[in-house]
């Protein structure tokens, strides 16, 4: 009644969202993806938060294809970008090679407590390098080392190590086990010497885009600098850290950009078409962009930002919205083209067009809220965005097309209605074929169900965490070089062990790690425990000891040494430790405050204690599934809580979830759906089972034309399945609704009705179709599922629900 107020208000409403709108953040990182509740999930979830922050960014330098190999001129290149990144304020650490820092280490912290850090061996190994000849020959070699070429190399390794116990223990004790240092340069060197690794260590976190792209320009600042010094030709290749931020960010918002534009273009030239005018498509197109600003807005506040697979929301509103503004407008339309008043010509058509309408996006946004009970975010955010966006749109569609409709049709002419071009000809062969065939049309949808069965079988699911984040990152080269090149990237587990202090999560890490490689001897282990010995570790490696008489030893060798005319006192150190295993006194702790990188970044002290990190790197294949359930149990039974991340287990743990989610969320959708549609037929069991028959059709088609083309099931695709039933049964709907309001038999209804129900089928369609512009693998996969199963609903209705009521009045 009061058009101009009514759509000042909606218009106002609109503007005010603008602002919370535009701050709509995309997380698009590993964590944001993770369910919640699940074992393997929560484990990944606990490395990511405790050791999360430390995660670092690889850069290489290549030489050029057909260049020779040139160890020293790649050693050259990564010394100058390391000093240049070392002044960067984006970075903490970067190692290229075994420098000074870790020398020293080893030397005045390592290597005299060697005969502490040999393990469960140590007393055969000690005792049989401190008999007499051992120590003869031993004294024999220093004073030979002594007067050789390499002394001023080796005095101090040789002062440190007076036993020559480093072949034992000090060779796997070095940050040379984790990483592939070169024995001639130091540097981290490819298999082929054709390309060094540098390993930077970024400030900011791996979702922080804005250092992500501070990190990229200082890179750039480098590369230039390594240029200028070693030539032009070298290439460069860096991943990891906060630099995929930056791509997955900037991949998202593009996302945004090209599935609206595609979407609102298609469905626009739809409407255009159809309508054969450009006003009620204009009005369309307004109602439904003032009801995603609401939406927007409203998550914004909510959530405050959304996943990847979240950017998915605006264009599958696009497409839904605009259903109730074509059934709206063309209805009211007709009404006003027959002689009404406007005011009274929409009043007519909201009468007519509510139940239909009405019924739809509540149907719809159900379907939709069910995933709100989904384990994983993505899905949870997405289906209750959606739902909430439907229902805005709803109210959009009322408050903003309907007076934009009353004012707009004073500037029409009172002339024919349109003729739907190509709709209509969709329509009248879909229904003929229904209602002039019936047996025929029945028997082969029989048929074609029956087929589907052999494509369900045939049905895959990957659980690939990767699908539901950007997949064409422009180093995606560069990864596959890194696995081949240095092993980085391999089968890789992280074992986080917690403890109430320092010396006990170490004792619990060094007892992880035992069972680990005492089960599998292949297995590639670091963890600090191996070079930090404390705390009941370190007391039961020296009461092992102390039997040995070391004292004496240690006197022994003195003598030797300074008979030999070697400086005693170089030795001092080690032969102090030795002294005092004897008296049964163990070396002080090494303070944090000399931990190198490569020892501090594997654990993490907080109020709550302490974590310690065991990173395991297994053969390829070694676990197709993840750790075997024995090894988890074993783990745990020696480090109660200790959580176990790792990339294939948390696959399998996935698939078990997403299945679980599809059986109760389908369940949960059909009941709610059904529910809804028998409510808006006042419980007419008939019509209720008339708008579900071409649902369950087009289900089982699309399902078995997937299967057919050999396309998988990922996570989202198997999880949105049951919004196939909130939006394939809108269909039926309009069609038995108008049937019933106006008393006609189904086969006029789907003609009358169906022109509207093509168009908005494939407006709806335009919307998921254009979900396939998006870099997300899942978005692509999930949005041209959705779209084939609209479409094949759409058959359904317009071919079985008129053969159905042919045959039932033959009867």
């Amino acid at each position: 009644m009061r058009p101009r107020l009514t759509l000042a208000i909606g218009c106002l409403l609109a503007a005010v969202s603008l602002w919370p709108a535009a701050r709509l953040g995309i997380r698009s990182d590993v964590e944001a993806m993770l369910p919640n509740g699940t074992p393997a999930a929560e484990a990944y979830r606990a490395f990511l938060g405790t050791f999360g922050g430390i995660e670092r960014a690889y850069v290489t330098i290549r030489l050029p294809d057909g260049v020779p190999a040139d160890p020293d001129r790649l050693a050259d290149a990564a010394e100058t970008l390391a000093d240049a990144l070392a002044a960067s304020p984006e970075v903490a650490r970067v190692r290229y090679a075994l420098d000074a820092s870790d020398e020293a280490f080893a030397t005045a912290e390592l290597a005299p407590r060697l005969p502490l850090l040999l393990g469960e061996h140590a007393p055969e190994s000690v005792a049989a390098a401190t008999t007499p000849g051992a120590l003869a020959a031993r004294v024999d070699a220093l004073r030979d080392a002594a007067e050789g070429p390499a002394a001023l190399f080796l005095s101090s390794i040789a002062s440190a190590d007076p036993l020559g116990l480093a072949e034992h223990g000090l060779r796997g004790l070095s940050p040379g086990s984790a990483l592939p240092f070169d024995p001639v340069t130091g540097v981290l060197l490819s298999k082929d010497q054709r390309a060094v690794l540098i390993v930077v260590t970024p400030k900011r976190g791996e979702a922080d885009a804005e250092g992500g792209r501070a990190l990229s320009a200082a890179l750039d600042a480098a590369y230039a600098a390594v240029r200028k010094e070693q030539g032009g030709d070298l290439v460069f290749d860096a991943i990891g850290g906060p630099l995929y931020a930056v791509h997955d960010e900037a991949a998202l918002k593009d996302d945004l950009v090209r599935i609206l534009t595609a979407a609102g273009v298609v469905v626009l030239l739809m409407i255009v078409v159809a309508f054969e005018g450009i006003s009620i498509p204009a009005i369309s197109i307004a109602a439904v962009a003032i009801g995603q600003l609401w939406c927007a807005a409203l998550v914004a506040l909510a959530l405050g930002n959304v996943t990847a697979v979240g950017v998915g929301f605006a264009a599958i509103l696009l497409g839904l919205g605009d259903d109730f503004t074509i059934h709206l407008g063309a209805r009211f339309r007709e009404i006003w083209a027959s002689g009404q008043e406007p005011r009274t010509a929409m009043m007519q058509t909201v009468d007519e067009t509510w139940p239909g309408i009405s019924t739809a996006a509540f149907t719809t946004a159900m379907a939709f809220a069910c995933l709100g009970l989904a384990h994983f975010r993505p899905l949870r955010e997405l289906g209750l965005v959606v739902a909430v966006g439907v229902l805005l749109s709803l109210a959009a569609t009322f408050w903003s097309a309907g007076p934009m409709l009353i004012l707009v049709s004073r500037l029409w002419k009172r002339v024919r209605a349109p003729r739907w071009r190509g709709f209509g000809w969709f329509v009248t062969w879909g229904v003929r074929a229904g209602g002039g065939f019936p047996r025929a049309s029945l028997a082969a949808c029989a048929l074609l169900t029956l087929a589907s069965i052999v494509g369900v079988t045939r049905l895959s699911l990957d659980t690939d965490m990767r699908r539901l984040r950007p997949s064409d990152h422009p180093a995606a080269r560069a990864e596959e070089r890194l696995v081949k090149d240095f092993g980085i990237g391999l089968d890789t587990s992280t074992i986080t062990v917690e403890g109430r202090d320092v010396d006990r999560a170490l004792d619990r890490a060094a007892a992880v790690a035992s069972i680990v490689r005492e089960r599998y001897p292949d297995a590639e282990i670091v963890t600090p425990s191996d070079w930090l010995v404390q705390g009941d570790r370190l007391a039961a490696r020296v009461a092992a000891l102390r039997p040995l008489g070391l004292d004496a030893a240690a006197q022994r060798l003195s003598v030797a040494l300074d008979g030999a005319g070697l400086n005693v006192h170089a030795f001092d150190p080690a032969l102090d430790v030795l002294r005092g295993i004897a008296d049964g006194k163990a070396p002080p702790p090494i303070a944090p405050a000399k931990w190198p990188d490569w020892i501090a970044d594997g654990i993490r002290e907080g109020p709550q204690g302490t974590a310690v990190a065991v990173r395991v790197r297994m053969p390829a294949d070694a676990w197709p599934l993840g750790p075997p359930a024995a090894l988890l149990d074993a783990i745990e039974k020696a480090a109660p809580g200790a959580k176990v991340a790792n990339a294939k287990r948390l696959g399998a743990e996935l698939r078990n979830v997403a299945v679980r989610d599809l059986e109760r969320l389908g369940s949960l959708a059909i009941a709610v759906v059904l529910g809804l549609v028998a409510f808006s037929y006042r419980g007419n069991v008939a019509a209720t089972a008339l708008t579900f028959l071409p649902v369950v059709l087009g289900t089982a088609w699309t399902a078995g034309l997937w299967g057919a083309l050999g396309l998988p099931l990922d996570l989202f695709s198997l999880c949105v399945l049951p919004v196939m039933v909130g939006i394939g049964v809108d269909d039926g709907l309009h069609v038995m609704h108008l049937a019933r309001q106006r008393g006609e038999d189904l086969e006029r209804a789907a003609l009358d009705a169906g022109r509207g129900v093509v168009l908005t089928n494939l407006t709806t369609c335009a919307g998921f179709a254009a979900l396939a512009l998006s870099h997300v693998p899942a978005l692509r996969n999930g949005g041209l599922l959705i779209c084939t199963g609209n479409l094949l609903c759409l058959v359904a209705t317009l071919v079985v629900l008129p053969a159905v009521a042919r045959l039932k009045g033959s009867r």
